[in-house]
This record gives structure tokens, C-alpha cells and sequence, in this order.
């Protein structure tokens, strides 16, 4: 336990207080909030206070109070009293404050005090009522209302006094389930002339899990029904109901509302979000986010688990063990999601820290925007008893997203057992950095889509790839149509080039040479693509002894760290043919010349030949450097460069298909052939080759 409550500190030694829901407090359950502006200026939050999974509330309410919108101040036991006290309200006036509310029997009451923030003594009952939800409204004129009810909501006008009905007044069915899909929870306000009845929402599902309105001319109506607010639907799988209030603070809107939590109807967090108003005064249905009144959440700060506002499958929000100030997400099985909304990664993010417990290990996917958003990155956690720290390089990720996690394990697991708990998510950007003129540039034949290796089996396995390697700048063989649109929607840090075999550029039957590159260092200048044949320029053409007709894609790039022009020439050659192979590198020399000119330039590609052929002798002689032999680092150099999707093999000759080639006067710091399994199998046939060039 020492080893998590040490990992804890570390993540949280930046941590602060921040305007993020629920804004009740860690460990604290406040739910049914009514919104008032006090006298003094602040915005009070009356609410019940929950404390059991087997019963609701509690004998005491408590208050949160703010003045900024950005702190939620939180005042203990403002009123306890001799039995279960439910959701309250409170009301000023003539330098008094006034809270109501009700108990298990139906009785409703109303209780004094000095301030907003209590104490109220002498709370004695109001004469005729018995149901629940008392909310009491003060309109323009002066003249107070008190509204309750539940399944039908009713109203009357308050005396003076504030503690007594005008019972002639009262009037029933203000709303119903039938024609409002009022439940309970009435709530009052006005603006504009109209007066809104805001309640428990119960038209979706069958469930009161929406915050609900109707308008009206009169504060005691008649009503319409004209939508929903909120839908706290989905932040806890066993979320039953809703209840909540709207206010204007300082000139901005919100609708307040709560959240369930631990797998139970009875524990609840009170949770605000902005809301704005049509011309015709209906209101837009907001989100429930993590952010709430405030900021998007600081990606570079932690990121409580418990702030998640989105949950499926089993996993919900709970304390933990021995810290009850603490809240994680637990309970989580294979296929569970959870979303954060939103997360401002500002400049970019490329590193990721959990703090996560898991007996039976797994991986934790991390997606932007959606569920099936682009890939962030995929998190191994190891299997231990205890909670650690996890380190993982991710996708470099700029800006505001959604935040989406998906847990599953390659483990064996009894029926209902959980595999994770998850306490803190955090991001940063690299320390390493990089010499100012060096690219990490890398080949990969991507292979096609294949019956036996489909791509929806594999592609997860190239985002993980794409996010470790963090490449500047890769060229790509053989993948069709289909994947070459799918990395371009999902590596949204990545531009691209190429085309098909035929030259068409979206063909959904022949190969593409694409080359991928990010768009945050590299600035396209131009491109344009060559076939190796001895007519270049005529796409599908072939010569000599060609099998397949095969091509090059190159592309003139801008490096906008050092201002510096450079060329790249993906290339694929024939499987077949040796003479030409041998041809295709004497083409692809004068192209190179031919195109480049003096600029810097690469060869990379599957050129279907190996180490000491011909066709790479040809390329040796006309001065290219072949970064496998002299790069100043050199990793995994023994191994085969084409697994054909079986066991790692290292031959005594070397018999590597995938080269990178630079030009004259630059420098291969390191070379690297990239051998990782994710989810217990490679990404493609090929290894990918990565090269840090410096030029």
C-alpha cells in the first residue's frame, strides 16, 4: 500500500483545486441541488446529503457555496435534524433566510436562521402538505409560491409570513408524467417574461434521469412541454433519477443536477453545466462533462478517474479501501468504457501516466473525441497485486478533446470479475529531445488487406506502433485503399501523399506507396510519383523481365524547425524480376538526381532484395549510404526484416527486404529494426525500419 500512496503524491504534487464536476467533494454525496443567490452575493447550493447504498439521504443537510464559479466551499451539518431529511430549498427575505424541506412521512417543514449558511432552528411543519420536493419561488411583485409534488406537480401562494400557504390558492396538475413527464423535483424560475418549471424528467427510458422543462405565462401556469436540459443517463450503471435547479450567476446560466455513483441509486454528486437560451426562450440540451462551469481539465495536471462523466458497462465511481477522501473507478470488466469531457492537451501531449491496480493485467485504450475516436495511445499494465505507475508513450495529441478509455484484457477471467481499478490520468509532453536538425524517419510495408490478416484485426496494432515510434516522417507499401483512408482519419497529427498502382488516388482494388508525415514539423512543398519501367511516367506500365508493375512516390518536404528542404522516394520494387530490380535502382538514382538536385534525400522502401545483391550495390556505388551498415547505433540488426507473421528470425546472412537509403553529406544516428508484438502479434508481415537522420 506504501508503493500506492507514494505513486499518488507523485502525480499529485501539481494537483489543484479547480470548477470540475461533481463538485461535491471527494467522498462527500450531495444530490437533489437547489441554486439560490444569497443577499451576500454568493451562489449557495442546497442539497440532501447522502450517505448509504442501501437508503437515501441522511439526517443533516450540508451547503456549498461559491463567489468565482471556479471554488465550491463546503459547509458541514448547516442543518441536522431528528430524522431522514430530503431534498431542500431555501428562500431570503426581510433579513431572513428560510429552508424547507421534507421527511419520510410526507410532512414538509420549514426551518429559520440569520444566514444562508444557517444555523435554522425552529423548523415546524407547513400546514396541508404531504408529499415531497418542496421549491419555493419569489416573483417579481413580491408575492412568494410554493411548489411539490410527485407524478403531479402543484402550487400555491405562500403568506407573508413565508412559513404558511394561502390554501385557497392551490392548484394541482401544474405538470404530470403524461402530458410534462414531470416526476418530482419541481424547481421554479423565470425569465424574460416566462416562467420555467423545471423537474425530474422521466419521458426517456422510463427512467426520471433527465432534467425536464416546460414553459408558461403564469407562475401557476398553465405549462408546455418543451424538452430536456441534462440527461445524467450513463454516469453510473445503476443511475435511477435526477433532480435540479437552473440560476443566473453574474450573468451566465446553469443548470444544476446530480450524478449516481457507486453502483447505487442512493449515492449522488451534485454537478453543474452552462446552458444558454434560444430567441424564443427554450433551451439547448447540454452534455454532462468533467469540465463543468469551469475550464477544460488541465491535461498536464491529474486527471481524477472519479471526474469521468461517462461510464459503460460495470465500472462506476467508489471510494477506496483505506482512503475516504479518495474516489477511483472500480469495478471495471473486460469491454468497460469511461469518458472525461474534455481535456485540453494544449500544445501537445505525447506521454501518458496512469495510476491503475490490476490482478489480472490488460491494456487500457485511450481515444479522442469518441469511443471510436482517433487513437491516442494503448497503455500495457502488468498484472500486480498492488497499484503502480505506468509510463506510456501515446500519440501526440494537441488541444481540446473528449477523453474515451476502453479496458479489456488478454487474461483469463471468471464471469463478473474486475481487472482494473483506475485512479489517475496524467500527461506530458517528452523531455527527450531531439538535436534540432534530426527526423526520425522510418519504412514499413503496411501489408494489404489480407482474408488471413484482415485489417480490422490489425489496425489497433499500427495506431500502437505509430504512437510509440512518434515518426516524423514514415513511407508506407502495399496497404489498400481502405487503410490508407482509415490512417488518415485516425493520425490526425499525420498528412499524407501517394496513390494507387494505377495513379488514381482513391482506388479501393491496387496497392499505394503513401508516405505519412507529421504535419506539425514537415511542410509539403510538392510530389509527385514515377513507375520503375522504361516508360516512368505511364502508370501500370512494365519492362523487362517486371512481374508487377511497381512504383516510387516521392515527396519535397519543409522541416519547419530548421527551415531545411529534403526529399523522400518511397519505393516498392518487384518481387520478382532480378534484372528489374537491378534496373529500378539505377532509375530510381537518376530520378533522385533528377528531382532532388542538391537537396538532401532519402530511399526507403521494400525493395524485395536483400543486403549484398545487386540492386543494392548499384545504390551503394552511386553514392547513397545504406544506414543498416552505417548508422553510428544500430539495434536488432540480426534479424530478418519480413516475418511473414511467424516467430522472429535471425539468419546468418543478413536478408533484410526494408531499406533506408540517404544521400551524400548526411548522417544516420541511429538505425532500428522495430520488432514489438501488441495484443500477441505484429502489426504487419514486414518489421517497420526506423532512422534518426540528421542531414
Amino acid at each position: 500500500m506504501m508503493k500506492r500512496i507514494l505513486g499518488a503524491a507523485m502525480l499529485l504534487m501539481t494537483y489543484s483545486l479547480a470548477a470540475q464536476n461533481p463538485i461535491s467533494p471527494m467522498g462527500v454525496y450531495i444530490a437533489d441541488p437547489s441554486a439560490r443567490v444569497s443577499p451576500d452575493g454568493r451562489l449557495c447550493l442546497y442539497g440532501s446529503r447522502d450517505e448509504s447504498p442501501k437508503y437515501y439521504c441522511s439526517d443533516r443537510h450540508d451547503l456549498l457555496w461559491t463567489d468565482d464559479m471556479l471554488t465550491w466551499h463546503h459547509e458541514k451539518d448547516m442543518f441536522s435534524w431528528k430524522t431522514t431529511l430530503y431534498a431542500p430549498d431555501a428562500a431570503f427575505r426581510n433579513g431572513k433566510s428560510y429552508l424547507y424541506f421534507d421527511v419520510p412521512d410526507g410532512t414538509e417543514y420549514v426551518a429559520e436562521g440569520d444566514s444562508p449558511s444557517g444555523p435554522f432552528t425552529d423548523a415546524v411543519a407547513i400546514e396541508g402538505l404531504h408529499q415531497i420536493d418542496p421549491c419555493v419561488f419569489v416573483d417579481d411583485d413580491g408575492q412568494a409560491y410554493y411548489y411539490f409534488g410527485q407524478f403531479s406537480a402543484k402550487v400555491a401562494k405562500m403568506n407573508p409570513d413565508m412559513k404558511t400557504l394561502d390554501m385557497s390558492t392551490m392548484k394541482d396538475g401544474i405538470a404530470d408524467e403524461a402530458n410534462h413527464g414531470f416526476h418530482e423535483g419541481v424547481f421554479m424560475f423565470k425569465r424574460n417574461g416566462w416562467y420555467y418549471l423545471v423537474y425530474a424528467d422521466i419521458s426517456r427510458k422510463h427512467r426520471p434521469t433527465c432534467i425536464g422543462y416546460s414553459m408558461g405565462k403564469s407562475p401557476m401556469g398553465p405549462f408546455t412541454y418543451k424538452g430536456v436540459i441534462v440527461d445524467n443517463s450513463g454516469c453510473d450503471p445503476a443511475v435511477w433519477n435526477n433532480h435540479g435547479s437552473v440560476v443566473e450567476y453574474k450573468g451566465n446560466w446553469y443548470v444544476l443536477y446530480h450524478r449516481a455513483t457507486h453502483g447505487c441509486v442512493s449515492m449522488r454528486k451534485a454537478c453543474i453545466e452552462p446552458i444558454r437560451f434560444n430567441r424564443d426562450g427554450t433551451i439547448d440540451e447540454v452534455e454532462m462533462t468533467s469540465q463543468g462551469a469551469g475550464k477544460p481539465l488541465d491535461a498536464f495536471k491529474p486527471v481524477d478517474a472519479a471526474r469521468a462523466c461517462k461510464l459503460g458497462g460495470n465500472v462506476r465511481i467508489t471510494g477506496i479501501e483505506d482512503r475516504p477522501d479518495r474516489e477511483i473507478l472500480s469495478g471495471i470488466r473486460p469491454g468497460d468504457t469511461a469518458a472525461w469531457k474534455y481535456i485540453d492537451f494544449g500544445k501537445g501531449a505525447d506521454e501518458a501516466f496512469i495510476l491503475v491496480k490490476s490482478e489480472t493485467g490488460g491494456t487500457i485504450t485511450l481515444r479522442a473525441d469518441k469511443a471510436d475516436g482517433p487513437l491516442i495511445g494503448k497503455i500495457e499494465v502488468p498484472a500486480r497485486k498492488n497499484w503502480q505507475e505506468i509510463k506510456a508513450a501515446v500519440c501526440r495529441t494537441k488541444g481540446v478533446h473528449a477523453l474515451w478509455a476502453e479496458f479489456s484484457t488478454a487474461a483469463e477471467t471468471a464471469e463478473g470479475q474486475e481487472i482494473f481499478k483506475l485512479d489517475l490520468i496524467r500527461f506530458s509532453k517528452s523531455m527527450k529531445k531531439a538535436p534540432k536538425n534530426v527526423l526520425r524517419i522510418a519504412t514499413f510495408n503496411n501489408q494489404y488487406e489480407n482474408k488471413g490478416k484482415p485489417w480490422s484485426g490489425r489496425r489497433d496494432r499500427v495506431w500502437k506502433l505509430m504512437a510509440e515510434q512518434r515518426w516524423d516522417i514514415v513511407g508506407m507499401q502495399e496497404p489498400f485503399w481502405n487503410q490508407v483512408a482509415d490512417m488518415d482519419t485516425t493520425l490526425a497529427d499525420y498528412g499524407w501523399i501517394g496513390c494507387s498502382t494505377d495513379g488514381k488516388i482513391e482506388d479501393g482494388y491496387w496497392h499505394y506507396n503513401p508516405i505519412f508525415y507529421r504535419k506539425d514539423r514537415l511542410e509539403l512543398i510538392d510530389w509527385g510519383r514515377f513507375w520503375f519501367t522504361e516508360t516512368p511516367e505511364i502508370p501500370m506500365s512494365k519492362s523487362w523481365d517486371t512481374h508487377t508493375s511497381r512504383f516510387c512516390v516521392w515527396g519535397h518536404f519543409r522541416d519547419r524547425k530548421t527551415g531545411k528542404d529534403f526529399f523522400q522516394f518511397n519505393c516498392h520494387f518487384d518481387h520478382k524480376g532480378e534484372v528489374t530490380r537491378q534496373n529500378s535502382s539505377r532509375l530510381l538514382l537518376a530520378k533522385a538526381r533528377e528531382i532532388a538536385g542538391d537537396k538532401p534525400f532519402f530511399c526507403n522502401g521494400d525493395l524485395n532484395t536483400v543486403q549484398g545483391s545487386h540492386a543494392v550495390s548499384i545504390l551503394l556505388e552511386g553514392g547513397l549510404s545504406d544506414t543498416w551498415a552505417d548508422a553510428e547505433l544500430r539495434e536488432n540488426t540480426d534479424i530478418q526484416s519480413w516475418n511473414d507473421w511467424k516467430p522472429i528470425r535471425k539468419p546468418e546472412e543478413p536478408f533484410n527486404f526494408d531499406h533506408i537509403f540517404i544521400s551524400k553529406g548526411t548522417k544516420a544516428l541511429s538505425w532500428k529494426l522495430i520488432d514489438s508484438r501488441y495484443d500477441g502479434d505484429y502489426p504487419s508481415d514486414h518489421f517497420p525500419i526506423t532512422v534518426e537522420w540528421s542531414f
